[in-house]
C-alpha cells in the first residue's frame, strides 16, 4: 500500500490499529512523533506489553525474532514488538525473516518495524516489497522551505495561535533545515504569546537563528 504522510498516518491511528507498521525516512522528528503516536494507540487500546529488537551488525541472530513473535507473554495478552534496523540493511536472513513477518504477523501483536532513509535499491528488495503488501506504512521525508511556512502554521494551530504570511515565511528563514529546533521555537512560543495571531515583532522577537 502507498506510504503514508506521518500526519495521515498519526490519523489513521485514532481510527484502527494494524497487526503491521513501518517507518522509515530521513526526518527524525517526524519518523519520532510517528513511532510515539503508535506507541501511545497501542497502550490505549491495551497492549501492555512492549518488547523492543534492535538489529545492529551483521551477526544479529533473527531467531529472536522468531521466538518473539511466537511467545505468549505471562503478564499481558496483547503486545508492541518493534524491530529496530539503523543501518536499514537486515542481509540475507534477516530478509527473508521480515519476509515471514509480511506475510503472517503474529496474533495479539502489533510489529513495529523502524528503519532509516532507504535508497531505490532498499525499496526494491523482495523484504521490502512484502511489507508494502501487508503493513501501514510512513515515510518521514525532510520538510523543504516552500513546505515549511504551512508546516508551521499547522503546528501553531494545533495550540491556538496563528501568523501572518510574512511572519510564517521569517520563521521558515529561521529554522530551515532543522525540524527539531522549530518545534522547539513553536512550543517556546506558546509559552510566551497568548492564543490568537502573532505579528511579525513577536516571532523577530522570540525565535533563534537556528537554520542550518
Amino acid at each position: 500500500m502507498p506510504a503514508l504522510s506521518p500526519d495521515a498516518f498519526i490519523t489513521q491511528l485514532a481510527r484502527t490499529l494494524a497487526p503491521l507498521y513501518v517507518i522509515h525516512g530521513e526526518e527524525a522528528l517526524l519518523a519520532l512523533e510517528a513511532a510515539d503516536a503508535l506507541r501511545s494507540r497501542a497502550r490505549q487500546a491495551g497492549y501492555a506489553e512492549r518488547e523492543v529488537l534492535t538489529v545492529e551488525g551483521a551477526h544479529f541472530d533473527w531467531s529472536q525474532l522468531t521466538d518473539a513473535m511466537s511467545s505468549v507473554s505471562l503478564f499481558a495478552s496483547l503486545k508492541l514488538l518493534e524491530i529496530r534496523i539503523p543501518g536499514g540493511k537486515p542481509g540475507v536472513e534477516g530478509g527473508e525473516a521480515l519476509q515471514r513477518l509480511a506475510a503472517s504477523p503474529p496474533p495479539d501483536t502489533i510489529t513495529l518495524l523502524q528503519l532509516p532513509k532507504l535508497d531505490r535499491s532498499q525499496q526494491k528488495t523482495k523484504w521490502f516489497a512484502a511489507l508494502e503488501k501487508s503493513a501501514v506504512i510512513t515515510e518521514a521525508k525532510p520538510v523543504g522551505r516552500h513546505e515549511l511556512p504551512a508546516w508551521i502554521a499547522r503546528r501553531l494551530q494545533r495550540q491556538g495561535q496563528t501568523l501572518g504570511h510574512d511572519a510564517a515565511s521569517f520563521f521558515a528563514d529561521r529554522v530551515e533545515g532543522n525540524l527539531l529546533a522549530a518545534k522547539q521555537e513553536i512550543d517556546k512560543l506558546a509559552l510566551l504569546y497568548p492564543q490568537g495571531e502573532l505579528s511579525l515583532a513577536d516571532i523577530r522577537d522570540a525565535v533563534a537563528n537556528v537554520a542550518r
